[in-house]
């Protein structure tokens, strides 16, 4: 909903009616309103500057806020509100990406990061490390950005990806 989700996308999604998809955005605005606040000042400011931006001011371009084309009026939307929350997630990962990758090269670790997917990354630690190696992910991933939340880092362990979930 933070997004911008539509009541038809919520009923869709969930396949619920139309009419409850509504109520329930309603009363989700309702509990939280500074969400709702937030949300439109984002658009605001965006429709004004022309882009979006994350917190460490990467810009999204987006020219189609003012476009004739409700649809292509209403994804520019979506995205003035989607770019300052996962642009900067992405954003955090990359700089942890780098920290992680430094303080394990400095920790003799033969090995290191092989990839990312969205919001997680994959790494090949060797098994009699596995325990050092979690501590200085967590760390980097957790302090990659002072931010007034805490950023919580989840780890899993397997031999594969499907296992460490």
């Amino acid at each position: 909903l933070i997004y911008g989700m539509s009541d038809y996308g919520l009923a869709q999604r969930f396949d619920i009616a139309h009419e409850e998809a509504a109520q329930f955005i309603q009363s989700y605005y309702d509990l939280y309103p500074q969400v709702a606040a937030w949300r439109e000042e984002a658009v605001a400011s965006a429709e004004e500057k022309g882009y979006a931006e994350t917190l460490f001011k990467r810009r999204r371009p987006l020219p189609d806020l003012h476009a004739r084309n409700h649809a292509l009026r209403e994804f520019s939307k979506r995205a003035a509100i989607n770019t300052p929350i996962q642009g900067t997630a992405a954003d955090l990962i990359q700089l942890a990406m780098v920290d992680v990758e430094e303080k394990l090269a400095a920790a003799g670790f033969r090995s290191g990061l092989l990839l990312s997917i969205h919001d997680e990354l994959l790494f090949e630690i060797e098994d009699e490390r596995i325990d050092e190696a979690q501590q200085i992910i967590k760390r980097s991933m957790e302090k990659a950005i002072k931010i007034n939340v805490p950023i919580e880092v989840s780890i899993g362990i397997g031999q594969n990806w499907g296992e460490a979930h």
